[in-house]
């Protein structure tokens, strides 16, 4: 973003009144009066769109640096976890208000959950998919990670990375059952196929507490 913004400078004022420089359009996290914009379909280097660590610590900065926000705009097709959860503890520690303007997907999900309300923009969808971890991606962790963490063969990986689900699965529940979800829409949600994607109506939505009105 910041390189974006750079080039565009660099330009010259004459040049970008006539050019296809659009920094404002193509930044993926930014301020709007006591509003944070969050498109997370928007590349932040050209490649990489998911959810991660780049868009937490934006995140942070501008939060601490705008002290009137109020409200998280967000859309995104997910990404990591951990920068999610991060990310949705700091929204309700700013006790921000969240609203999905258009598809909030995956790990987006717990980011939308952390707001108080939380609403849904017509159109828009919320969707869940069962935990799973592709297996290329499971492959390239284990050869990448097997010296640092001491795994012998893969069956040692095989049994990190069991129990490793088994928690990751336990979080979700808890993390649901404290922002006020049913019991069972998150059984719902644990029985999904790997390949399973669920957009719940806006009335299964209401019923499970997924949106909460303000109060």
């Amino acid at each position: 973003m910041l390189r974006n913004l750079a080039q565009c400078l660099g330009l010259g004022m004459s040049f970008i009144l006539f050019s296809n420089c659009s920094y404002a359009e193509e930044q993926r996290i930014k301020v709007v009066g006591d509003t944070i914009f969050f498109d997370g379909y928007i590349p932040y280097d050209e490649e990489e769109a998911d959810i991660g660590n780049e868009d937490l610590e934006t995140l942070k900065a501008l939060l601490e640096n705008n002290s009137g926000i109020k409200i998280l705009r967000i859309t995104s097709g997910g990404g990591a976890p951990d920068p999610a959860y991060a990310m949705a503890r700091l929204i309700s520690d700013y006790g921000l208000e969240t609203t999905a303007y258009a598809d909030c997907i995956s790990a987006c999900i717990p980011i939308f959950l952390a707001g108080n309300p939380r609403t849904l923009a017509l159109g828009a969808r919320l969707g869940f998919h069962g935990s799973y971890w592709p297996t290329d991606n499971m492959k390239n962790f284990y050869i990448r990670n097997k010296a640092a963490r001491g795994w012998d063969d893969p069956i040692e990986f095989a049994t990190w990375a069991y129990e490793d689900g088994r928690q990751s699965s336990a979080r979700i529940f808890e993390y649901m059952f404290d922002k006020g979800v049913s019991p069972e829409f998150t059984i719902k949600i644990s029985k999904l196929g790997r390949d399973d994607y669920w957009y719940p109506t806006r009335d299964e939505l209401v019923n499970a507490n997924i949106l909460k009105a303000a109060k």
